[in-house]
């Protein structure tokens, strides 16, 4: 990383947007926010899903993009420079999520860009002190992050 990228990184770990819960269940939740994005002349709508296969102590979290000009939900990116208010507010998200539901195991995936997950360990490594205080480890792995609850293995 760059060292204008790392100042513009943490610089905007304060610049997360609005954003709200759309699901809430046992097994699957969703937060949503919008980010303008100037190439485009529009909105572009983020979603963090959460899903759970029943019984199962793990949650799985991916970030994707949805709305009426990319039709379904996909996981690519827009390039549109706003990358680091997307990736403050999705752990934003985690964070409310963590204390909110407090499971034992999180697992972020990007298996379409591992590129990202060096981004999103990078950005968790901010947000280290707020997820030991809330009793949480970080653990990046090969293709993914597990943040686990203290004491509970994997």
């Amino acid at each position: 990383m760059k060292f204008k990228e790392f100042v513009e990184l943490a610089e905007s770990l304060d610049s997360a947007v609005e954003w709200k819960w759309d699901t809430k269940g046992a097994t699957r939740c969703d937060a949503s926010f919008d980010i303008p994005n100037k190439k485009l002349n529009r909105d572009v709508h983020y979603v963090v899903s959460f899903d759970r296969a029943a019984g199962s102590p793990s949650w799985e979290v991916k970030l994707g993009l949805e709305g009426k000009f990319f039709g379904t939900m996909h996981y690519d990116t827009t390039k549109s420079g706003e990358e680091f208010k997307v990736y403050a507010t999705a752990l934003r998200i985690m964070l409310a999520f963590l204390k909110e539901k407090v499971p034992d195991n999180v697992i972020i995936v990007d298996k379409n860009d591992p590129r990202r997950l060096k981004l999103y360990g990078k950005m968790i490594d901010k947000f280290k002190t707020e997820l030991n205080g809330l009793g949480y480890q970080a653990q990046p792995k090969e293709s993914t992050i597990h943040i686990t609850k203290t004491g509970v293995k994997k």
